[in-house]
């Protein structure tokens, strides 16, 4: 006579209900990790076709998030940590008796890592040079400033915009320069002042460096 013991189909069906749970998630880390690759490959050649000193910000439109602006540099920067965590979910998935081909490409794909994140990272590093931020202070409105910041070679440049309270596009007003690729932003070397909704901003640095506006002044004011 069979007898079947309830507790131990029980136990049986929730076992294989873990173990596709535990494929379906390794095949979604491999796709991950495979994609990767593909993705800081496309980053990249975006970075390497923009001219030195255009704007670098993710569309021709520079977007701020509060006081994040997101460059290509850290989009690659962001998919590296992606692709590695990936990686090494799908091989904590796969366990320990994983078949052949897969122990196979886990070793293609981590070398396929290994050299896209640095080859891309380098590449978008030295093809965009800019540098972004949204200066402390605001008016009495919310209005703020960004500016961004620009070098090639021995020379630097920038540019500043106003951001509108509600608003996360950058309305760019005004350009300066500077010598020797200094960066006035970075380096402190400025002052913001807000006389309501109009932003007054002196720049200075150093006898051998000195910055300046390219043109006149540029008018910092807010509509709002």
């Amino acid at each position: 006579m069979l007898v079947t013991d309830p507790s131990r189909r029980h136990q049986d069906a929730q076992g294989d209900g873990d173990d596709r749970v535990r494929k379906k998630g390794q095949r979604a880390a491999l796709l991950i990790a495979e994609v990767t690759p593909i993705a800081m490959s496309c980053v990249a050649l975006i970075a390497m076709l923009i001219r030195p000193g255009s704007p670098d910000s993710l569309t021709s439109l520079t977007i701020a998030f509060g006081d994040w602006v997101p460059t290509w540099l850290l989009v690659d920067i962001v998919l590296a940590i992606v692709g590695y965590v990936a990686l090494l979910a799908a091989i904590l998935l796969a366990g320990p008796m994983s078949p052949r081909p897969w122990r196979a490409s886990r070793v293609v794909l981590a070398a396929a890592l290994i050299l896209a994140v640095p080859a891309s990272l380098v590449c978008v590093a030295l093809s965009t040079s800019s540098r972004y931020s949204v200066l402390p202070g605001e008016s009495a409105d919310g209005c703020r400033v960004v500016v961004r910041e620009s070098t090639f070679v021995v020379t630097s440049w920038g540019d500043v915009g106003i951001l509108e309270p509600g608003s996360m596009i950058v309305d760019w007003r005004g350009q300066y320069s500077a010598k020797d690729a200094y960066m006035p932003f970075s380096a402190g070397t400025y002052s913001l002042e807000w006389d309501g909704n109009r932003a007054e901003i002196d720049l200075w640095a150093t006898e051998s460096q000195p910055a300046s506006w390219s043109e006149v002044e540029p008018k910092l004011a807010c509509t709002g």
